[in-house]
């Protein structure tokens, strides 16, 4: 997988099928200016035997978080 911030590929991602040896996390950046940005996780090598699942997002700010619709 990779993980691209507004448009700008900042990290190559594995994920093992072994649980023991892949991040529960599948991605994670402290260091983002405040301000909006477009995240993008693209799957490189996709398999239909698998299926990798998003279930939470967490955005740190200063200011209070508006609805996020993932789909836009």
């Amino acid at each position: 997988m990779e993980a691209y911030i507004d448009g700008k590929k900042v990290e190559t991602i594995e994920m093992p099928y072994d649980y023991i040896k892949r991040k529960y996390d599948i991605f994670y950046n402290y260091d983002l200016e405040e301000g909006p940005h477009k995240l993008v996780i693209k799957w490189i090598n996709p398999n239909e035997k698998y299926a990798v699942q998003c279930k939470d997002m967490v955005v740190y700010s200063s200011t209070p978080a508006e609805p996020i619709n993932p789909y836009k």
